[in-house]
């Protein structure tokens, strides 16, 4: 029982799966078998994993862009999809899938279409232009008003974390790798 929490929870794992994490989890708090402190250890775990589920509404951040105005992820409800990516310049993981997107011909297309956009949102709390990262001219680059971990909107367990919302702002993938990123912008750009 313990193994399958650890495999659907794993970063690493091929199974990882946040929404059978959550059921795993309500059933493993209320079976009453745990002790006090596991139980709001597994608590706490759920809370964090809930957290932007596929299927929901994305929680609603301010953010401020490269040319110092201010916008809500709100704001761009409605118009295509949106790959939002919170990252930290001196990740290398960050490193490597901002360099892979960058270099997609796919998501380049979709972006020049207006069927994509992304939303590189720096949540370091540094100067991101001091790394020499890179975020390509077609991507809005952005740091939050307030950090969205600490206002308990978002959790990332890796970074970078990036997610692919609907137009309505639903959260079609979390946590997503960039080839699963990819591969899922093929699939929408494929439909009518």
């Amino acid at each position: 029982c313990i193994r399958d929490r650890m495999y659907l929870n794993d970063t690493e794992s091929p199974m990882r799966d946040d929404v059978l994490y959550v059921v795993f989890l309500e059933r493993f708090i209320n079976d009453g078998v745990l002790d006090d402190a596991r139980v709001v250890r597994y608590r706490y775990q759920l809370e964090e994993v809930s957290k932007n589920l596929p299927g929901k509404e994305a929680a609603d951040f301010s953010y401020t862009d490269a040319g110092g105005s201010r916008h809500n992820l709100s704001d761009l409800w409605g118009a295509g999809h949106t790959v939002l990516m919170f990252y930290d310049p001196d990740c290398d993981h960050c490193r490597y899938a901002i360099g892979a997107l960058a270099e997609s011909r796919l998501l380049t297309d979709m972006i020049a279409d207006g069927r994509a956009r992304v939303l590189a949102i720096d949540v370091s709390d540094e100067d991101g232009a001091a790394t020499g990262l890179e975020i390509p001219a077609s991507w809005v680059k952005a740091t939050p008003v307030e950090p969205v971990e600490d206002s308990e909107l978002y959790s990332f367990r890796e970074m970078p974390a990036i997610y692919l919302l609907s137009p309505g702002n639903v959260v079609i993938l979390k946590d997503a790798s960039p080839d699963k990123l990819l591969e899922k912008l093929n699939d929408l750009r494929l439909q009518p």
